[in-house]
């Protein structure tokens, strides 16, 4: 097999085992295929990212850098530079990267792009909209590159114009969710409260599972005065992905606004826990508990509050309280039953009560670790 062969069948080879999880594997024979041409920089550049999907960005950033030493004039190069430094952290040296990349190809997309963004996340809002109006001479149809012009027009407070360039983008790709998302979000700010719940309703419709969706849409809903419309789409967005904060900072305000004091303490407490704040969690939690001290839901997630924090014998008395409470709350009696078979050492007590939740809600069962699941007979209709 002759050189250029060999070299097609170590990176062929290489992607395949990076695609099925394999890293020293494909980073094998990525090495052999850099051993083989030494002086091909898109064999390092295909290295380091390998490197980047396996979360080892301090490798992939040597290995792209020894590929811009390679290929000084790449600006594509600089740009996955830029890339893997603003995954570290490292922004002022990413942005230095993306403007090096710019300075290379001043029509280069990607260049433009990832400066773009780089300076928008600093508020330079101006430069980072210079920017993508050249990228959208280069390539006038991009419907992200429209987008992201609509949201900086937006930030510069000439909504109008941005609108028009969401509205573009739609035209060039439908499928763009984030578009319809905006959208909605751009026509509330400009005050069209009825065409802003139609988009976000539209949005829900392309995209069930969209959480962003339904946060507008619930918006909108307490907007209007119907905080029990905007429970059930925070709600649905929960049922999508129950660790999102916003859908719970929503859920919050709704409550507040139907009077619910309690409740609404208790989802301020559970947005800060999903936002990675557990200490704000609790204090927000303990108000609730200081409205109502009978408040199921107080009890019930301090508990899980309490747990995050390795609190675990004060933990247990939140869930006995709540089950005092609500006796037959599967949540509260699994809850209960794996703190104490998991964390506390006390299987035989753990058990009886991970059993009667599982007879009581079969739904609970999907909860349960594998090496128990294997202890619980599962529902037999399911």
């Amino acid at each position: 097999m002759d050189g250029e062969r060999r070299l097609a069948v170590l990176r062929r080879k290489a992607w395949t085992f990076v695609e099925t999880g394999k890293p020293e594997e494909a980073l094998r024979l990525f090495d052999e295929a850099i051993a083989l041409a030494p002086a091909d920089a898109a064999v390092l550049c295909e290295k380091a990212e390998a490197l980047a999907r396996f979360g080892r960005l301090e490798e992939a950033l040597a290995c792209y850098e020894r590929a811009a030493a390679q290929a000084p004039a790449s600006a594509a190069i600089r740009v996955e530079v830029g890339k893997v430094l603003a995954r570290l952290g490292r922004a002022d040296e990413a942005l230095a990267a993306f403007a090096a990349a710019e300075d290379l190809d001043p029509r280069h997309p990607g260049a433009l792009g990832a400066h773009g963004n780089a300076l928008a996340e600093r508020g330079r809002f101006a430069e980072a909209l210079s920017r993508f109006e050249r990228l959208l001479e280069v390539r006038p149809r991009d419907a992200e590159a429209l987008l992201c012009r609509g949201l900086l027009l937006a930030a510069l407070g000439r909504r109008e114009e941005g609108l028009a360039s969401i509205d573009r983008a739609l035209d060039e790709n439908p499928k763009l969710l984030e578009a319809w998302v905006q959208r909605a979000r751009l026509l509330r700010a400009l005050g069209r409260l009825d065409e802003a719940r139609k988009a976000a309703a539209l949005a829900i419709a392309k995209a069930p599972r969209c959480v962003e969706a339904y946060v507008v849409a619930a918006e909108l809903a307490i907007e209007a005065g119907a905080p029990e419309e905007a429970l059930a789409l925070a709600d649905r967005a929960l049922a999508a992905s129950p660790a999102e904060p916003e859908p719970w900072r929503v859920k919050s305000v709704a409550h507040a606004r139907l009077g619910r004091d309690a409740a609404s303490a208790v989802c301020a407490g559970l947005a800060a826990l999903h936002a990675g704040d557990p200490a704000g969690a609790l204090a927000q939690i303990d108000r609730a508990l200081a409205i109502d001290r009978d408040f199921f839901f107080g009890w019930l997630h301090k508990a899980a509050v309490l747990e995050r924090l390795d609190r675990h014998a004060e933990a247990l008395s939140c869930y006995e309280r709540a089950c005092a409470l609500d006796p037959r709350d599967a949540r509260a009696l699994l809850g209960m039953g794996l703190l104490l078979h998991e964390k506390l050492g006390r299987p035989g007590d753990g058990m009886p009560l991970i059993a009667r939740a599982i007879a009581l809600d079969s739904r609970r069962w999907q909860e349960l670790p594998e090496h128990l699941r294997k202890r619980v007979n599962k529902p037999t209709y399911w």
